[in-house]
């Protein structure tokens, strides 16, 4: 079973999963936050390309020739064995405590000598074990999105909402 939570922006999210870090049964649990490129991409020369009207078609657009040309070293190390074990060890060990877009981009940032793995590809790749997902509402409700996030199936869903403004 697989729960989906979902919210309005980023920042609710990263709410959400720090409060999931505060009850003593969420240690172990497998989870997944997924968010934009936007939110997690590190890399400042694909970052400025959002700067414009057409902000996140352009760093998507950005991110894909990056990536395709071996000029972004973040994606280049997705493979490398250090970072499996730092993404393991923060995301997935028995003992690991949830966490947020920010532990994934620090992960992200590495060594200097030795950048870790994408933040954005990292978020997907945990997405196929997790047992709690945290996620836009655009990615659930959005079916161009879905597709993108393959393993990203429901089923069943229940919408829990809370006026911000009682």
């Amino acid at each position: 079973m697989r729960i989906v939570f979902t919210a309005r922006t980023h920042r609710q999210l990263e709410q959400s999963a720090l409060q999931l870090q505060r009850l003593p049964a969420a240690a172990g649990v497998r989870m997944a936050i997924l968010g934009s490129r936007k939110q997690s991409c590190s890399l400042p020369r694909v970052r400025a390309a959002a700067g414009g009207a057409d902000g996140a078609s352009a760093l998507q657009r950005a991110c894909r020739r990056a990536c395709a040309k071996g000029a972004c070293p973040h994606y280049a190390a997705l493979g490398r064995e250090e970072h499996a074990r730092a993404l393991h060890a923060r995301c997935c060990a028995a003992e690991a405590a949830p966490y947020s877009l920010d532990d994934l981009a620090a992960l992200a940032v590495g060594e200097a000598q030795a950048p870790g793995g994408c933040a954005y590809f990292s978020s997907l790749a945990l997405v196929p074990n997790a047992e709690i997902l945290f996620a836009p509402y655009a990615y659930v409700i959005d079916e161009t999105i879905r597709e993108k996030v393959r393993t990203l199936t429901l089923t069943l869903s229940l919408t829990l909402t809370r006026n911000p403004n009682p």
